[in-house]
C-alpha cells in the first residue's frame, strides 16, 4: 500500500495571506464566488454589448430587469444583462442573467495591481514557463488570486516536468502522492477510496475464510464463478448506462433542435435587417451633405432619417423579443440536459448497489444464479 502524505508546503500555500479582496459575484442560490469580473454583456436598444472590465466601473442587477453598467468614463449602458464572464479559482466561468443576485467589484486597489499586471504581461512570452510563474507570485501577493491561478496553469502547460513545475502545482494547491501530482480534491478522494478498499479487503478475507470452513471445494469454486460473472455483469451494465446516457442527450438536443434553428435564424435575419437599415441610413446622411436638392433625402413628406429611425424602432423590440426567446430556449437545454445527466447518475448509482448486493449474497455463502444476478441488474437500470 503507498504511503499517501499531504505537503506541509502545499496546506501552506493554500492559507496564504493575501493583500486585497477580489471581486465578489453573489449568485441566485445564495452560494457567493471570489475572482475577477471579466467582462460583461449586456442588451442595449436590441444589440448586444460586451465591456471589459478594465472599462467598468460598477454593476447593477435589478429585480425588474432594468440592469445598467457604469463605465470608468461616466457613461451608463443600461439595459438588460445577457451574460458575464468571471474568473475564479475554477477558471473562466459563463454564467447567465437569471444566475447572478449581485456583483461587487474590489477596490482601486486591485484596478492598480490589474493595471499592473496588464503591463507585466506583454514583456512576458507565452512560452516562458519562469516568467509566468513569478507573475502568478506577485499576483498572490497582490491579492489576484484568479489571476494567479490562471497564470500558474499557464506556467505549468509551458513547463510540465521542468524546473518551475514543482512550484507552479503547490501554487495551484495540487498534492504530491504516489509519484504524481493531483490536485486536493482527488488526493482527498484517493485516501477515502483507499480507506474503504483496505476495510472491504479485510472484510472479504474475513468471510472467505469462514466459507472455506464451512463450504466443500466444488461449492467454493461455484461462489469464485459467480463473483466473477457479477464483475462481468456489472461492467456490461455500467457501459449500457453510459449508452442510455448519450442517447438521452441526443434526445433532448433533437427536441428543441427545430425550435432552437427557428428562433435562432429569427435572430440573425433581423440583425441583418438593421445592418441593412444602418447603412442606407448613412447613404442617406453622405447624399444629404452631397445633393443640393432639398428633396433627395426625403420620403413620403418627412425626412428620410426620421423614417429609418422609425423603422429601426420596429425592428428593436422583436429583435429584443427573439433574443429572449433564444435564451429560454437555451436555458430549457442546459436545463434538460442537467435532468438527464442527474438521472444517469442514479442509474449507476443504482447499479452498483445491486453488484454490491449480490456480492454480498455470494460472500455469504447464498445460492445466486447467473440470471438471478441479472434481474437485480436489469431492475436497476430500468428504475426512474
Amino acid at each position: 500500500m503507498h504511503k499517501i502524505m499531504v505537503s506541509a508546503c502545499t496546506l501552506a500555500a493554500l492559507l496564504l495571506p493575501v493583500e486585497a479582496e477580489s471581486d465578489v459575484l453573489s449568485l441566485s442560490n445564495g452560494n457567493q464566488l471570489d475572482g475577477t469580473l471579466e467582462a460583461v454583456t449586456i442588451l442595449v436598444g436590441g444589440e448586444e454589448l460586451t465591456q471589459a472590465r478594465a472599462g467598468i466601473a460598477s454593476v447593477s442587477v435589478s429585480e425588474t430587469g432594468k440592469d445598467f453598467v457604469e463605465l470608468r468614463t461616466g457613461e451608463k449602458l443600461k439595459g438588460e444583462f445577457v451574460s458575464l464572464k468571471f474568473r475564479s479559482v475554477d477558471g473562466l466561468l459563463t454564467l447567465e442573467r437569471k444566475e447572478v443576485r449581485l456583483v461587487t467589484l474590489s477596490a482601486d486597489l486591485l484596478d492598480k495591481a490589474r493595471e499592473e499586471l496588464a503591463a507585466k504581461k506583454t514583456k512576458v512570452p507565452p512560452g516562458d514557463a519562469e516568467g509566468l510563474l513569478k507573475l502568478a507570485r506577485w499576483c498572490r501577493r497582490k491579492g489576484l488570486k484568479a489571476e494567479a491561478v490562471s497564470l500558474a496553469r499557464a506556467s505549468l502547460k509551458a513547463d510540465h516536468d521542468g524546473k518551475c513545475s514543482k512550484e507552479a502545482h503547490k501554487l495551484l494547491g495540487h498534492v504530491f502522492c504516489q509519484g504524481k501530482w493531483m490536485t486536493l480534491a482527488e488526493f482527498l478522494d484517493l485516501r477515502l477510496k483507499t480507506e474503504e478498499q483496505k476495510d472491504e479487503t479485510a472484510e472479504r478475507h474475513r468471510r472467505m475464510e469462514k466459507l472455506k470452513k464451512d463450504l466443500t471445494h466444488e461449492q467454493l469454486d461455484a461462489i469464485t464463478a459467480a463473483l466473477l460473472t457479477n464483475i462481468q455483469l456489472y461492467k456490461t451494465y455500467l457501459a449500457r448506462a453510459e449508452e442510455q446516457k448519450k442517447q438521452e442527450l441526443e434526445q433532448v438536443k433533437g427536441r428543441y433542435r427545430a425550435l432552437w434553428t427557428k428562433v435562432d435564424g429569427k435572430v440573425k435575419g433581423l440583425l441583418r435587417d438593421l445592418e441593412a437599415l444602418e447603412k442606407n441610413r448613412n447613404k442617406i446622411k453622405q447624399n444629404k451633405r452631397t445633393s443640393r436638392n432639398p428633396f433627395a433625402w426625403t420620403q413620403g413628406g418627412a425626412p428620410r432619417g426620421q423614417a429609418s429611425e422609425e423603422q429601426k424602432e420596429k425592428l428593436e423590440e422583436p429583435l429584443r423579443e427573439a433574443k429572449r426567446n433564444r435564451q429560454r430556449i437555451a436555458s430549457a437545454i442546459k436545463s434538460a440536459q442537467a435532468t438527464g445527466s442527474r438521472r444517469a447518475s442514479r442509474r449507476r448509482t443504482r447499479i452498483s448497489l445491486a453488484y454490491q448486493r449480490n456480492k454480498h449474497i455470494l460472500l455469504a455463502g447464498k445460492p445466486l444464479t447467473t440470471q438471478q444476478m441479472i434481474e437485480n441488474l436489469e431492475a436497476a437500470i430500468k428504475e426512474q
